[in-house]
């Protein structure tokens, strides 16, 4: 290629129309964003415990602001922290005039006595916050020590017994599977290997290690038409071989 063709060639790229157009249509964008794209609405879903007001307020979003650069997950992370009840947030709204905030609220499904108060735990095995007065209708759950609290968080537990939470949870859905959980008052995690619930204040039934809860507790159901008829209380063991032994309370 001669010299004379390649300052050409070069004069081309260096000159060419596309750059200068593409910056233009960009920035012709950003101005029609910055300029249409203005949050003119806020629309907050699923808010009971809490106001939608509350919400909003909270995320952050005015009421005039672009939403150009909307960031969900900042606006998730103000909500979530506030509010303890709120296990999970979704936005939506980005080149919009209107933002919308989707929230997951939890409800309380057990509690635990924690120096004379009661935290509630919800379904995820988080603490939702401290009452003074004991809750009706919750489940109990003995045998277990926190090293403290934050509502909102998962329980804070010492290592060695990180796998408290998930039996809990284990335990209320197989309740809730087998349909007693108004039945059973309190539930001990306190041993691995002999995870226990009270059954109508009758029976202490002891299934193992609560991995398979909603087997061992559907388990025990059957038996009660098959247990030793003089045998109205006391303690029903589900074994590993899938049977239900029963003894009288000592």
């Amino acid at each position: 290629m001669s010299a004379k063709t390649k300052a050409k060639t070069r004069r081309y790229r260096l000159g060419s129309p596309l750059i200068p157009m593409v910056l233009s249509a960009f920035a012709v964008i950003l101005l029609a964003s910055l300029v249409f794209c203005k949050t003119a609405k806020i629309i907050v879903i699923g808010a009971n415990r809490y106001s939608a007001e509350e919400i909003a307020q909270t995320s952050g979003v005015k009421l005039g602001s672009s939403t150009l650069f909307l960031s969900p997950e900042k606006i998730a992370k103000s909500i979530s922290e506030k509010y303890p009840y709120i296990s999970q947030v979704a936005v939506k709204g980005a080149f919009s005039d209107t933002v919308e905030i989707t929230v997951t609220e939890e409800t309380p499904r057990a509690f635990i006595t924690v120096g004379g108060e009661f935290l509630l735990i919800d379904r995820l095995a988080r603490g939702l916050e401290t009452v003074s007065q004991k809750p009706a209708g919750l489940i109990e759950v003995s045998g277990i020590t926190l090293t403290g609290t934050i509502p909102g968080k998962p329980l804070m537990l010492d290592p060695a017994y990180a796998w408290q939470p998930q039996i809990i949870l284990n335990v209320i859905e197989a309740l809730d599977a087998n349909g007693i959980y108004g039945s059973v008052p309190i539930i001990s995690v306190g041993r691995r290997d002999a995870i226990s619930f009270n059954y109508e204040n009758r029976f202490t039934v002891i299934i193992r290690d609560g991995l398979n809860a909603k087997k061992d507790v559907a388990t025990f159901l059957s038996s009660l038409t098959q247990k030793p008829e003089e045998i109205t209380s006391g303690v029903a063991e589900v074994t590993e071989n899938n049977e239900v032994l029963y003894s009288v309370a000592r």
